[in-house]
Parts: structure tokens; sequence; C-alpha cells
């Protein structure tokens, strides 16, 4: 779904998209992609989300509802705006 690497972004808008490889799922709505922050919370739903996260590091979350378990999700690191915490 997402880059698992640390990421280093300039402050203000940050880009996030999931790519959902379907091979035996059933398809995936934008709507069912629920992204979160551990800093921020709930940052919302959508294949692509522009969202604006304080600097510092972003541990993020993208879920899907998953086939046979009860979901699926990826996470990445991100670190906005210098060295993170």
């Amino acid at each position: 779904m997402i880059d698992a690497k640390q990421a280093h972004c300039e402050p203000g808008r940050v880009d996030l998209t999931a790519m959902i490889d379907l091979r035996g799922h059933e398809g995936v709505g934008p709507h069912d992609i629920a992204w979160h922050s551990d800093v921020a919370g709930e940052l919302g739903r959508g294949r692509t989300l522009s969202v604006e996260l304080e600097a510092g590091r972003h541990l993020i979350r993208a879920t899907i509802p998953g086939g046979a378990s009860d979901r699926v999700e990826a996470t990445a690191i991100i670190i906005v705006g210098g060295r993170g915490r």
C-alpha cells in the first residue's frame, strides 16, 4: 500500500497515495481506505489524500477492509520539516 521507508518532507501539505494490489480480493472503493497518524489522529479517507501535518515524526497507517481477515494495513514513517522527535 505505502512505502515503509522513512520519508522526509518539507513543512506544509503532504500528499498520501495508496497503491492496492487487488489480486484475490474484491474491489476496494476509495472511501474504504482510512488514513491515520499517530500524532494527528484520523486524517481522512480516499486513495489519495493531501493533508497538513505538523513538524515532527509521524507513523502513518493506511487501512482497508480485508477478505478473510478483519482488515489489511500498511505503515510508513514520515518526518516533516526536520529530524523528527
